[in-house]
């Protein structure tokens, strides 16, 4: 179908740009601080793993070397033996009160998983680590904590998380059209004021996300032009699984992860199939028994009494349940690995 262009007046071009300019910080603010908490909260087990590995009582230059590249994540680390005496620190200087303070009146906090948690104050987050770690017949307990706090640490920390998100987008939109024998029009950060100025040209605008959601309803109701919700080439996600009868989870944005569920079902009618995110969850997407997760620890709940055969989530997920007996299916999910591909 041959497209008639729309004259672009000033006017024109200063909608589509405040558009614009919504939609990228409605993404960003959305998407900037869980990301950036779940980067941290990556190193922080990282460098618990690297204490594991180490011989506490006998910390050599090594293990020292080791644990000085972990200074620039502006952590504060403890680490006592069960006298509760200082094996290592980041602090200056810790007073006796301060160990009994954070440590050992707090020894029910501590476990070998390393349990994180999230304290929200009034205008910043702080993150904790308290893990136990047994060797030989000592026991030591593990203190970091992360004071996340700085806006500037926080834009550094993820602004490839938007451009990268933006450009997968672009990426995806462009192919299903292509396929389609359309042309795409796909307008975002990173491109000009001829990119924007074209969104007035579009017969259809294809939802991939649900932060952008709002603005495709507004572009329907100011200039008529239609929308759907879909997710391109999501039947490359879907693996070739008998999905017959069994219990599926999907942990992803929600519109990827409703696109699984809907060529799931296509397959298989009779699969029972609950998506879940971190992230925003739009009524007019969600299904009975769909779920926002708050943090890990639901998604691990979950899990163990959902009685799931199939899980889609991202790799770095599957050490979190290590006694799922089902199909793990690495889907990749920038904003909770950091991956590509």
């Amino acid at each position: 179908m041959r497209k008639q262009k729309t004259k672009n007046t000033p006017e024109r071009k200063i909608l589509f740009l405040s558009l614009l300019f919504v939609c990228m910080v409605g993404i960003y603010a959305l998407g900037c601080y869980p990301t950036y908490t779940g980067m941290k909260i990556k190193v922080m087990h990282q460098l618990y793993s690297e204490l594991q590995q180490m011989e506490l009582a006998d910390l050599d230059d090594d293990d020292m070397e080791t644990l000085n590249e972990f200074q620039k994540e502006k952590f504060e680390v403890m680490v006592v033996n069960e006298a509760f005496e200082q094996i290592y620190t980041t602090r200056t200087v810790v007073s006796q009160d301060y160990i009994n303070k954070h440590i050992a009146n707090k020894t029910e906090y501590f476990n070998e998983k390393a349990t994180i948690e999230r304290r929200k104050m009034e205008s910043r987050q702080v993150l904790f680590l308290r893990g136990k770690i047994i060797q030989g017949e000592h026991i030591y307990y593990v203190y970091i904590k992360k004071d996340v706090q700085s806006g500037l640490d926080i834009i550094e920390g993820t602004i490839w998380y938007f451009v990268v998100c933006l450009a997968l987008v672009t990426l995806f939109c462009y192919l299903w059209m292509k396929k389609e024998g359309k042309e795409a029009i796909c307008y975002g950060m990173g491109d000009g004021l001829e990119a924007v100025e074209r969104a007035s040209e579009v017969g259809k605008n294809i939802v991939v996300s649900a932060a952008a959601l709002e603005v495709a309803k507004y572009l329907e109701k100011t200039f008529g032009t239609p929308y759907e919700i879909g997710y391109p080439l999501v039947d490359e996600l879907v693996s070739d699984l008998d999905y017959n009868g069994k219990k599926v989870l999907v942990v992803q944005q929600q519109v990827m992860g409703t696109a699984i569920r809907e060529e799931i079902l296509k397959q298989a009618p009779d699969a029972q199939v609950t998506v879940a995110s971190w992230f925003m969850m739009k009524p007019e997407l969600r299904q009975e028994g769909d779920l926002h997760l708050r943090d890990e620890d639901d998604y691990v709940e979950l899990v163990e009494k959902g009685g799931f055969d199939v899980i889609y989530a991202d790799h770095c997920m599957e050490r979190m349940t290590p006694k799922f007996a089902g199909i793990f299916v690495d889907t990749v999910h920038f904003a909770v690995s950091g991956r590509l591909a």
